[in-house]
């Protein structure tokens, strides 16, 4: 977490940046057919990425 707490300091005061962690998702949170699959992380996940794009 000292890594992410980095980059949240390097982002703070950015209004379009939004760094997020989900407690107890793990690095295959997205992906259905692997071991650590959360589909709500998943959905939350894809949403913030879309509305990134769609914000460009």
């Amino acid at each position: 977490m000292e890594e992410v707490d980095a980059i949240k300091a390097a982002y703070a005061g950015r209004p379009n940046a939004d760094i997020v962690t989900h407690a107890g998702a793990s690095h295959n949170f997205a992906m259905p057919y692997k071991e650590g699959y959360v589909a709500e992380v998943a959905k939350a996940s894809r949403d913030a990425v879309l509305r990134c794009f769609k914000s460009m």
